[in-house]
């Protein structure tokens, strides 16, 4: 689903918060546990990926920011933090 600038294409948690030095924080997790890949998409234009968990198997950059995520199933719900670069 979408909710403003983020979508996901399975029901998870998704949280955005930029912060006031220049980065942003992407934050994902499946409190359910049962998606085991899940991308999100932020529709914003992004520079950069500063740092991933190793579940982010993929990430694509420019106008918008697209983060894949694989075996999220096996981190018992908890939140995956990426840092970005907003451009």
């Amino acid at each position: 689903g979408r909710f403003e600038q983020v979508s996901a294409d399975a029901p998870v948690s998704v949280v955005v918060r930029e912060r006031r030095d220049g980065t942003a924080v992407v934050c994902v997790a499946d409190p359910t546990r049962l998606h085991d890949e899940v991308t999100v998409t932020w529709h914003r234009p992004v520079r950069s990926v500063l740092s991933r968990p190793v579940t982010v198997t993929g990430a694509g950059t420019g106008r918008t920011l697209r983060l894949t995520f694989s075996g999220l199933s096996a981190t018992g719900g908890v939140t995956q933090r990426t840092v970005v670069r907003p451009a």
